[in-house]
């Protein structure tokens, strides 16, 4: 999946903080129909620079990484 799909799905209003990077990216793809497998939303966070942050509720991120996730 391209980068510019999760950046149409995403945005910063539409992050739930109580939830990981990874589970936001999930819950964005089920909620456009998009499902996506673990390793697809992976390579997504990879080209963010957040994948060693995936398991990181986004309460615990920087603005600048909730910016990139959000994107």
């Amino acid at each position: 999946m391209s980068i510019q799909i999760y950046r149409q799905m995403a945005s910063a209003e539409q992050i739930l903080k109580a939830l990981s990077a990874i589970e936001n990216l999930r819950l964005a793809c089920s909620l456009s129909y998009l499902p996506k497998t673990d390793a697809e939303i992976a390579a997504v966070l990879e080209r963010l620079n957040l994948a060693y942050k995936r398991n990181l509720r986004v309460n615990q991120m920087s603005e600048g990484e909730l910016q990139r996730l959000s994107m």
